[in-house]
């Protein structure tokens, strides 16, 4: 789907005129068409992620919102060696032969598949790069990775998360949700806590709490665009 200006500026939290700076600087994905520029929502959610700008969800939200807290709890945590595929090992919902294809795929491209936070060691997927699996509620994995285990775009990776969704559009909206959900200094310092799932999962439903009292006091729906 192709964004406006406006439309993107709504993504992204900021002004118009920004947009048109980030344009005319080359620093922002988007397609000239009768010279207006437009946006693939899909290339701002990656772009987003990769400089960690925060975003809105309600680009995503179709009706009834997936809470974040809901699918870090059904996704579970524990650890990660050196192997990326590993993820594929203990994804619930999935049957065998879905885990075994997403196995496959997580081998074949790797890192390829992630965005790499430097600053807190954090990998998670990239927009472009939708675990899908038809069986399985959506839900966000978390494992922890050994101190120099595993090294990423020569990142060393502590924190690694993935999205699994039963759609590309429900992997996106968990992903806006989870890439916003990280601008949170309390959240992001529980991932980074190995073992303290319970401490993520405290942190994720008050971030999520905080998110419903502003768009209550400003008077939005959930879900619904502002």
């Amino acid at each position: 789907m192709k964004l406006n200006a406006r439309q993107a500026a709504r993504m992204l939290g900021v002004t118009e005129t920004k947009i048109y700076r980030w344009v005319d600087a080359g620093e922002i994905p988007f397609t000239m068409v009768h010279h207006r520029p437009l946006f693939h929502r899909v290339e701002l959610l990656e772009w987003a992620m990769s400089v960690e700008l925060p975003l809105s969800v309600d680009m995503y939200e179709d009706g009834e919102p997936s809470p974040l807290a809901d699918a870090l709890e059904r996704g579970g945590s524990g650890s990660i060696g050196a192997a990326l595929e590993e993820l594929a090992e203990a994804i619930p919902g999935c049957s065998d032969p879905e885990r075994a294809l997403i196995r496959d795929v997580i081998a074949a491209r790797g890192a390829e598949m992630f965005v790499t936070r430097a600053a807190d060691g954090i990998a998670m997927p990239r927009a472009s790069s939708p675990i899908v699996c038809p069986e399985a509620t959506g839900l966000v994995l978390l494992r922890w990775a050994a101190p120099g285990a595993l090294i990423l775009q020569d990142v060393p990776i502590r924190v690694v998360l993935l999205v699994v969704a039963p759609t590309i559009r429900r992997h996106h909206e968990l992903l806006s949700r989870l890439s916003l959900a990280l601008h949170d200094g309390a959240f992001r310092a529980a991932t980074q806590r190995a073992g303290a799932f319970g401490l993520v999962l405290a942190e994720a439903r008050r971030w999520e709490q905080a998110q419903l009292a502003a768009r209550s006091a400003s008077g939005a729906t959930p879900g619904a665009a502002p």
